[in-house]
């Protein structure tokens, strides 16, 4: 058997946990399950995970008949399969009131899956109306206004199936996201774990854990030992910026599925994270090599062309993603780094706004219009406001704590508020060395302050006694 630890060097010296062997048709499946329910990003995942799989792992055991869907036992009468394939197409044309209304006509007979596509196509048109009504930039700090307007509504339904009845690995997803959104992160771990016990492929639920938990250490449970643990080991050791780590992961998975995308790009950011730029740019270009027309993930390649000044790699970047999709965040992002690069900073500030227009969530997106805001165009409050804004979205994001340290201490002169948002960056980026100079900058030139004060303080308590030589001899006590 083997196992990986969350305490110690992460190794998975092979891909069998638990006695869990690797199975094709646990993909297959999820594919299936996922796409009935609307969670196309999911199915996606499993798709580039069973696409990418060697071939030698795609064969069964001996005596494995292969799995069923998770709710094929399930009987559910003709009807309702009707309004679920309809809800289905009407979710894909983003018509997610009419998807949700649709399962009015099966009232309390619906099954567990009617009840997730009605809920979480309510879910998705409060998504739909949060970007739209969220680009107002006043509203953007306000925690009461970032929350899905739906929300209470699921989670009162959802609340009242759980009092009598067990909720599917989907509804326990759902009524996590909803907790989340609520904010009650640790509320919602539970029914996490509980969600990829019952279902291990769910992606879904593994990336919202991997975005809640605040430390790996005491993660490991013994239930945890399905094939998938090991990805969401390296997909969260790369999140915490434990780079090292989490290459190791990845190196390993990626015997298994040696082209899968996103193993490969798990591995380039890896290195890219870690400081290995000439290697992290390679791992990019052999992915985009594999898949031209997948653009997740490459706004963080462009930032590799952006550290070396790359403008030719960059035009050719961005030029390839505008012709493939030139309304994806991330192609946005890239001809922001372009126009960056070659100090056009108003086509820099359109693209990057152009990319929150199309994902407000998008926190790398506030981070480099905040970048832009403060470097060329010298727009200090837009830049904080950014920050701010980034950090709401994702509290892990280093650069934008620095970011925040750096106005603090150069432009407004307050090296206490410094010090605290560059201690939050190295908190979390540890092995940072330019965070770690910043830090030591910042308590220099607090000692620097201190030493000043306390000179000042004394020369005060001093003036008008002469120096403290004359005022031992002129002291009653020696008399």
């Amino acid at each position: 058997k083997a196992t990986v630890s969350v305490l110690n060097c992460w190794v998975v010296p092979a891909f069998v946990a638990g006695g869990e062997m690797l199975r094709a048709d646990e993909l297959e499946n999820t594919i299936l399950d996922c796409m009935d329910r609307g969670l196309g990003e999911t199915a996606l995942w499993a798709a580039e995970l069973l696409d990418g799989m060697s071939r030698e792992a795609r064969q069964l055991p001996s005596g494995q008949t292969g799995t069923q869907p998770f709710d094929a036992a399930v009987e559910r009468s003709a009807a309702e399969e009707d309004l679920l394939a309809e809800a289905v197409v009407l979710m894909q044309n983003e018509e997610y009131l009419r998807a949700s209304h649709l399962f009015d006509k099966c009232g309390e007979d619906a099954s567990m899956k009617a009840v997730f596509v009605a809920y979480y196509a309510l879910w998705q048109d409060g998504e739909t109306l949060l970007q739209q009504s969220l680009y107002d930039r006043n509203k953007l700090l306000s925690e009461g206004s970032r929350m899905n307007h739906r929300s209470s509504a699921i989670y009162k339904a959802l609340a009242h199936i759980q009092e009598h009845a067990s909720l599917d690995a989907y509804l326990l997803y759902l009524f996590a996201l909803v907790l989340v959104d609520r904010g009650r992160p640790q509320e919602a771990l539970p029914y996490l774990w509980e969600s990829v016990e019952k279902r291990p492929l769910l992606w879904c639920s593994w990336a919202l854990i991997a975005n809640l938990v605040e430390d790996a250490s005491g993660l490991w449970q013994e239930g945890m030992t399905h094939w998938v643990s090991p990805i969401f080991v390296a997909t969260l050791q790369a999140r915490q910026y434990k780079s090292d780590g989490a290459l190791q992961v990845f190196q390993d998975v990626l015997k298994q599925f040696p082209t899968a995308p996103q193993i490969m790009q798990g591995i380039a950011r890896a290195f890219y994270d870690s400081g290995k730029i000439k290697a992290s740019k390679m791992w990019y270009e052999r992915l985009m090599h594999l898949d031209p027309f997948r653009l997740e993930g490459l706004d963080l390649y462009s930032n590799a062309l952006f550290s070396h000044e790359a403008i030719e790699a960059m035009s050719l970047l961005a030029h390839s993603m505008f012709h493939t999709d030139p309304y994806r965040p991330e192609t946005q992002l890239v001809l922001g780094n372009l126009y960056s690069l070659q100090k056009d900073s108003t086509r820099a500030v359109a693209s990057f706004t152009k990319a929150l227009q199309l994902n407000w969530r998008h926190h790398n997106a506030w981070t480099y219009l905040g970048h832009e805001y403060r470097g060329s165009i010298k727009n200090i409050k837009a830049a904080l406001f950014c920050y701010h804004c980034a950090l709401a979205l994702d509290p892990k994001d280093f650069r934008a704590w620095i970011a925040l340290a750096q106005i603090y201490f150069a432009e407004h002169n307050r090296p206490q508020h410094a010090l605290y948002y560059a201690q939050k960056s190295l908190d979390i980026k540890p092995g940072d060395r330019r965070v770690s100079e910043e830090v030591q900058r910042i308590r220099d030139s607090l000692n620097e302050m201190s030493k000043r004060t306390h000179d000042h303080d004394l020369a005060y308590c001093f003036s008008g006694f002469g120096s403290p030589a004359t005022m031992a001899f002129s002291s009653p006590m020696t008399g």
